[in-house]
């Protein structure tokens, strides 16, 4: 579910010597990952691995789906494969960088994927590394942007960084408009980047309470790949928080009608799905339906990340109980 932020932006593989070779390969990889065909889309990356293990372009491809799955199902053992990936890219980026490669793909490999490692652990706790990683990781994709100023991808990640760092000083000075025309530029221009840049900034615009500009946003990736979830997560979202119930039922009825469908279910994203619709149904005045959900919420089992993901939602869904009793 959720954020399947910036850092995973590995539709960028489109230029240089490998990237050229293997364009049309990666931009049917990519429309399999947004179309939820992760099979395929891994099958295409791991062929591109095989034929280049010495260049870190397939273990990235491949690390990226397994990331995306992880998010998509919240499932930890498909974002352990993801590390394995990424951390082959660290390897092999960092040796070639150590040999003189000023490749701006290389630096974007490296940047991005110590960026993904430190979101990794910083999911399980280990705040400190996880702030060491992204650093390294934004300073090489700011190293990127001296060598070509024109590369998108790497604004768009040091966009997203910037920005929710912003936020923990904007009481002080908010300056994080400049730093969302950084993801704008990737989302509202064509490039192969474009559909990455458009959930981050779907996911930024809720964040920023820009509820209908997240739903315009949100527009722009559906129209592109219908009934993906990497949109679908984020219109009900800011549907629920701007308190438009009726059209947040409507979402989350339609996600929850493709989870049941998923190989690898999470309770996690069972709950959101009947947390919103628990309320959503209660404030537009169907009680049987909100009763209905609010009965589905406390049906399932968690683990303890799964409750510190969902935090007080319980208690809306107790309120709930109270004044339906």
């Amino acid at each position: 579910m959720k954020f399947y932020l910036i850092l995973i932006c590995f539709s960028s593989l489109i230029c240089g010597t490998f990237e050229e070779i293997e364009s049309e390969n990666i931009k049917n990889g990519l429309n399999s990952l947004f179309s939820e065909e992760f099979n395929k889309s891994i099958e295409i990356f791991t062929d591109i691995k095989n034929r280049y293990k010495d260049h870190p372009i397939g273990y990235f491809g491949l690390g990226s789906v397994y990331s995306s799955m992880g998010d998509h199902y919240e499932n930890e053992v498909l974002r352990d494969s993801a590390k394995i990936f990424y951390n082959k890219v660290i390897e092999i980026s960092e040796t070639m960088i150590d040999k003189g490669s000023k490749d701006p793909w290389i630096y974007f490999y490296l940047g991005s994927s110590l960026s993904n490692e430190g979101f990794f652990n910083g999911k399980t706790g280990n705040y400190f590394s996880a702030m060491s990683s992204i650093i390294s990781g934004i300073s090489y994709l700011e190293d990127l942007l001296e060598i070509d100023n024109s590369f998108l991808p790497a604004k768009f990640i040091i966009g997203g960084y910037r920005y929710y760092k912003s936020g923990l000083t904007s009481w002080i000075y908010d300056n994080r408009e400049e730093h969302i025309e950084l993801i704008k530029e990737t989302a509202y221009n064509e490039n192969p980047s474009r559909y990455f840049a458009v959930s981050a900034l779907m996911w930024v615009y809720i964040d920023y309470e820009n509820f209908n500009e997240a739903v315009k946003v949100s527009e722009i990736g559906l129209k592109a790949f219908p009934n993906s979830r990497y949109f679908l997560w984020g219109k009900g979202c800011a549907f629920f928080k701007d308190e438009n119930y009726l059209e947040s039922n409507k979402i989350y009825i339609k996600i929850l009608d493709m989870i049941e469908k998923d190989i690898y279910r999470s309770n996690y994203n069972y709950f959101m799905c009947y947390y919103r619709l628990c309320k959503g149904f209660y404030e537009v005045g169907d009680l049987d339906k909100s009763r209905f959900y609010m009965n589905k919420c406390f049906s399932l089992d968690f683990s303890d990340s799964d409750l510190e993901k969902i935090g007080d939602r319980f208690d809306t869904v107790y309120e709930i109980r109270d004044l339906l009793e």
